[in-house]
């Protein structure tokens, strides 16, 4: 059957909460009018599946309610949603509710639903009864999320957070408790030294026992620099053993002089000078 929705009537009614609010029925009066493709009101019992999307076009449903049985009479039907899968939705954004009818394809476009004037009424009560609790000291209004209600909690109570109140004595506070339990325990000890109270530690307790705690002008020699320092031969009165090489006349204060036998040697200036 090839339908057409003509015209509708829609009414909301929800609840989010406690006191005002758990009068209010989870439910959405849905009214219609259904034709066929040639403009010819519907009568007969059909099937209708309603389903509520977060956009006017395109994704997925979020909830979904298929209802057989429905009558129509000239083109008119009336449904009660969410009697056969609840309305568990917040309602605190915009929702589209999309028809089909038998084996169909959904209709469109799909309808933006909108408060009805008591369900406004409704909201503001509800509001006003949750600024109306009266909480006793140390305790906060907390919101749990699992049943939609406010209420006075304690503490770290559940659901509640660990912001609640500080009385007594700061030991009992459940939240500083867990806070605290994440420290390091003063019975613990680092080298035997426990973690309590002013903690010295030793050159030894940080793998340097062996250094001496002296500035750089006062370090000594080392035993390893004064065995290869005694290799050395002094300068003032040195003596060798072995081969020795690379030593120059010039290094020993006879740059002038040539390396020529005594036979070999010439006659000096100076010499024939004074034959002349």
């Amino acid at each position: 059957m090839k339908t057409l929705i003509t015209s509708m009537i829609m009414a909301v009614l929800f609840v989010g909460g406690q006191n005002a609010w758990s009068a209010v029925p989870r439910t959405i009066t849905y009214q219609g009018y259904l034709n066929t493709v040639n403009n010819v009101a519907v009568n007969g019992s059909v099937q209708m599946t309603f389903s509520l999307y977060e956009n006017d076009t395109g994704g997925s449903s979020i909830w979904t309610e298929s209802q057989s049985g429905v009558t129509v009479v000239k083109g008119v039907y009336s449904v009660l949603l969410g009697k056969s899968n609840a309305l568990n939705l917040d309602f605190d954004k915009v929702y589209y509710l999309g028809v089909k009818v038998g084996t169909d394809s959904e209709m469109t476009p799909r309808y933006e639903l909108s408060a009805a004037p008591y369900a406004f009424r409704t909201m503001n009560a509800a509001t006003a009864d949750m600024l109306s609790i009266a909480c006793n000291d140390g305790q906060v209004l907390g919101y749990t999320a699992t049943s939609k209600t406010w209420g006075c909690v304690t503490g770290a109570a559940s659901g509640a957070g660990t912001w609640g109140g500080i009385t007594g004595n700061l030991s009992n506070q459940a939240d500083l408790t867990t806070a605290l339990a994440e420290k390091v325990n003063t019975t613990t000890t680092v080298n035997g030294y426990g973690l309590s109270g002013s903690v010295t530690l030793a050159a030894g307790d940080v793998g340097l026992g062996n250094v001496n705690n002296t500035s750089d002008l006062n370090k000594p020699v080392s035993t390893a620099t004064l065995e290869a320092l005694s290799q050395k031969a002094p300068l003032n009165n040195p003596t060798f053993t072995g081969t020795v090489s690379g030593v120059t006349k010039t290094m020993v204060g006879l740059g002038n002089v040539d390396n020529t036998s005594d036979l070999s040697k010439p006659v000096s200036t100076a010499t024939l000078t004074a034959l002349s």
